[in-house]
C-alpha cells in the first residue's frame, strides 16, 4: 500500500512538472511574439482607416516581422493613431522617412502594418517618432470599382443584343449583301481605278523623262514645247544644235 501511494505521488509530480514546463514554454513563445522579452521602442503612425487592424498584429519591413502593434487609438473623426513596438535591432534599418501602410498577411490573412523604405538618405528612427503613411487601394474600393465595371458590361451587352436583333430583322441589309450586281459594280470600279492608276504612272514616267532631257541638254524652248508631240526616240536632243541666223536690228532713225 505505501509503495502504491509513493508511485502515484511520483506520477502526479511528473505530470505537474511537465504541465508547468509546457506553460512556461507557451508563455515564452507568446511573449517573444509580442516582444515582451526583447528590447523595443515605440513609434507612431496616423491613418484614416486601419481596415480591421488589431492590437498584437505584426509590423513588417520588406516582408520581415520587425515588431507588433501595441496600441490603436482614435484621435479625431478622420485620424486613427497606431502605436507600434519595433525591435531595437532593426533601428538602423528603419529610417525617419519610412512610409507605413495597412496591408494583409497574404490574400485573406490578418491585417498588418507594412513599412516601406525610401531611397533618399535619412537618419535612423528614434523612439516616439511619427512615420508618414499612405493609403493603398482597399478591398472595398476594388469591389466598388468592380461593381461599376459590371454595370457598364451589362449595358454594353444589352446594346450589343439590340444591335444584333436589329441586324437579324433588317431585310434591307441582307438584300444589299445578296445583290450580285452591286458586287459586279464594285469589281468594275476597282478595275477602273487600277487602270487609271497605271495610266497616271505612265504619264508621270514620261514627264520625268522629258524634264530630265530638257535639263541635261539645255534644249531651246521650241524643242521642249514640241517634245510631247515627238516619238519616244526623238525626245533626246541632238549632240549639237545648228546655228540659227540672228536678224540685225533696224537702222536707228536720224
Amino acid at each position: 500500500m505505501p509503495e502504491s501511494s509513493a508511485a502515484n505521488n511520483l506520477r502526479l509530480g511528473a505530470f505537474v512538472m511537465v504541465g508547468l514546463a509546457s506553460l512556461v514554454a507557451l508563455l515564452f513563445l507568446l511573449g517573444r511574439k509580442q516582444n515582451l522579452f526583447s528590447s523595443s521602442m515605440d513609434v507612431e503612425a496616423d491613418f484614416r482607416n486601419v481596415s480591421g487592424l488589431l492590437t498584437g498584429n505584426n509590423v513588417r519591413l520588406a516582408g520581415i516581422p520587425v515588431g507588433t502593434v501595441r496600441r490603436i487609438q482614435i484621435v479625431n473623426d478622420s485620424t486613427v493613431r497606431v502605436v507600434m513596438s519595433l525591435n531595437r535591432d532593426v533601428q538602423p534599418f528603419v529610417k525617419k522617412n519610412a512610409v507605413a501602410s495597412i496591408g494583409t498577411d497574404g490574400l485573406v490573412g490578418n491585417t498588418i502594418v507594412n513599412l516601406s523604405a525610401v531611397p533618399a538618405p535619412a537618419q535612423p528612427i528614434q523612439p516616439g517618432d511619427r512615420l508618414a503613411t499612405t493609403s493603398p487601394l482597399g478591398i472595398d474600393d476594388m469591389l466598388k470599382t468592380l461593381n461599376v465595371s459590371n454595370k457598364n458590361l451589362v449595358g454594353i451587352t444589352r446594346d450589343l443584343g439590340q444591335v444584333s436583333h436589329k441586324l437579324n430583322n433588317s431585310t434591307a441589309l441582307w438584300s444589299l449583301l445578296d445583290d450580285r450586281q452591286l458586287v459586279a459594280n464594285v469589281r468594275q470600279s476597282v478595275r477602273s481605278a487600277a487602270s487609271a492608276a497605271s495610266q497616271l504612272q505612265g504619264a508621270a514616267h514620261d514627264v520625268k523623262l522629258l524634264t530630265r532631257g530638257c535639263a541635261r541638254a539645255a534644249a531651246p524652248r521650241d524643242f521642249c514645247s514640241l517634245t510631247p508631240f515627238l516619238p519616244a526616240s526623238s525626245t533626246t536632243p541632238p549632240a549639237s544644235w545648228p546655228a540659227l541666223p540672228i536678224p540685225s536690228p533696224p537702222p536707228w532713225p536720224a
